[in-house]
């Protein structure tokens, strides 16, 4: 998921900066790799010091079932990074838009405006074919689906309404019997 917002007359630096995503590759710098690594090992010191951090992690696990999407970095995890793999997957995922959904909603410029964007900025980015051939490893990671290239035509108005009866509110009551958790046992 790659989101944004602006103001109605950015449009335009919006979509230049989604298609310099798709567009550019990271620099790969083992330098750098360390400085993360390092940086990453401070911020994991620190939420295991942190009694509040560590309540927020055990409610996350909860909450969230211990989704792998969710979970915090470990030391276990920065043991296992490797950059260069991180780097590929960065590169097969972004390397074209194809399979890409682009929701732009709130105060926008004419359609023949939108239309003239896509057509300069998501238009000219390559297709499937031409990341199969660059991205060798774009396929192992999943992202070589399709051929489709985005065109304006390809884009359409979702004609999307909210209902008017206002926020929706839910009321959730917890019981009074004491509870025992992982961490009473």
């Amino acid at each position: 998921i790659v989101s944004g917002d602006c103001t109605a007359d950015e449009v335009e630096t919006l979509f230049g900066l989604l298609a310099r995503l798709f567009a550019n590759t990271p620099q790969r710098s083992e330098a750098q790799a360390r400085t993360y690594v390092d940086a990453s090992r401070d911020a994991v010191r620190e939420r295991e010091r942190d009694p509040g951090a560590r309540f927020a992690t055990k409610r996350d696990q909860l909450v969230t079932r211990d989704h792998p999407f969710w979970r915090h970095w470990t030391n276990a995890d920065l043991d296992e990074f490797d950059a260069a793999t991180a780097c590929d997957f960065y590169d097969a995922g972004f390397a074209s838009p194809d399979g890409f959904r682009v929701a732009i909603v709130g105060s926008l410029p004419d359609d023949a405006t939108l239309t003239r964007l896509v057509d300069a900025y998501l238009a000219p980015l390559p297709g499937r074919a031409q990341v199969r051939a660059a991205y060798p490893r774009a396929e192992e990671f999943g992202f070589v689906k399709g051929e489709a290239p985005i065109t304006a035509e390809a884009c359409e108005p979702l004609g999307a309404s909210f209902p008017a009866r206002g926020p929706v509110e839910a009321v959730v009551r917890a019981t009074t019997a004491a509870a025992v958790t992982d961490d009473d046992q």
